[in-house]
């Protein structure tokens, strides 16, 4: 029997992350943890060995993705985990300045044009994460 991936969701929108987390579940057939504390994630992104990471754009004031991004991918041990940055319609068009910014690997406009857009997006970032490693 095959592993499957942990996916890692972090949003402080506590509706957004239960939807994630039932598409990525339902529709994705990942296992998903998921936090809204920007603090945990940093944590979670090394423990639990995620295959990938859903991070939101505005996590609240004190912390937003494009910053958290960077400190997960500034830390040896979560550096090859590919990121996910969900954003809001109004970000999108800066998509590109904003995965330069945060050192993610892609981003989704939210709210999401259909739930298997996520799944999509996701299970590229994988595929391309497991490409790298078999090279």
């Amino acid at each position: 029997m095959s592993q499957r991936s942990v996916i890692l969701v972090v949003d402080d929108d506590p509706m957004m992350l239960a939807l994630e987390r039932m598409v990525l579940e339902q529709i994705g057939g990942y296992d998903v943890i998921s936090t809204q504390d920007p603090a945990e994630a940093i944590d979670l992104a090394s423990s639990q060995h995620a295959s990938a990471i859903v991070l939101d754009v505005s996590l609240g004031p004190n912390q937003n993705g494009i910053d958290l991004s960077k400190k997960i991918k500034n830390d040896e041990r979560s550096k090859s985990v590919p990121i996910l940055l969900a954003t809001a319609h109004g970000e999108a068009d800066k998509g590109k300045e904003i995965l330069f910014q945060s050192g993610a690997d892609a981003y989704i406009a939210k709210p999401f044009s259909s739930l298997q857009d996520l799944v999509g997006k996701v299970r590229a970032l994988l595929a391309r994460r497991l490409a790298e490693v078999s090279v």
